[in-house]
């Protein structure tokens, strides 16, 4: 991971793509920011990091970094401190919002 973001789509429903995720590693940190598209907004997001894949889906309530969004919001940013752990290795990062046209 390095300071150049990598971008993924961010999809509702598994279906929908509702906007983009940049992740990227600046100094000390790890950076994840959503930005969605056009009328979407979310009311909450939840961001974890491991070192493993999950078997089966993630469940919110075991991220460890979260946040509530009120008032609704069209972008987000995280800003993790890097785990020595980390580095050198492939990082499965997992994000869920609560999304919607509200």
């Amino acid at each position: 991971m390095d300071s150049q973001p990598d971008t993924f789509y961010f999809y509702a429903g598994q279906h929908y793509r509702v906007g983009e995720v940049e992740i990227w590693k600046d100094g000390d940190y790890l950076y994840v920011q959503v930005d969605l598209d056009g009328s979407y907004q979310m009311t909450e997001s939840h961001l974890n990091v491991l070192l493993t894949g999950y078997s089966g889906t993630p469940a919110f309530g075991l991220f460890p970094w979260t946040a509530d969004h009120d008032p609704k919001v069209n972008t987000h940013m995280y800003k993790v401190a890097w785990n020595p752990q980390w580095s050198g290795q492939e990082l499965n990062i997992s994000l869920h919002g609560v999304v919607g046209p509200f």
